[in-house]
């Protein structure tokens, strides 16, 4: 493709304070999520608990992956605010944080179902 040049040097101070909006923190923590989801496993993981909140000993059955290797990434995962956690006795259950991640990923499966 060649280089495209826009001859015409006229900015659209209305647009541009719109779209400004969106700061750099704002920008960089939506980044951090994306990679958090972008993740083979950690998707698989978002993918049981978007069913029911799920201990890790159940969790490594379902992805079929060791105990230990789950509780990494559910680690990485709390860090960033996509699961959370709730102690019952000696066992630790795992649910995701909260609505918007069952969407996403809902919204991400259906966008490969339908193309």
């Amino acid at each position: 493709m060649k280089n495209i040049k826009c001859d015409v040097n006229h900015i659209h101070e209305d647009v541009i304070i719109k779209v400004k909006k969106n700061d750099e923190a704002f920008v960089r923590k939506t980044s951090n999520l994306f990679k958090i989801l972008g993740n083979e496993t950690r998707l698989k993981i978002v993918d049981v608990l978007k069913e029911t909140e799920l201990c890790v000993c159940d969790i490594a059955v379902l992805i079929d992956m060791t105990q230990s290797a789950v509780s990494h990434q559910l680690s990485k995962m709390k860090e960033y605010n996509v699961v959370k956690s709730r102690k019952e006795g000696v066992i630790m259950y795992y649910s995701l944080n909260d609505l918007h991640i069952k969407e996403i990923y809902e919204i991400a499966y259906n966008h490969i179902c339908n193309c």
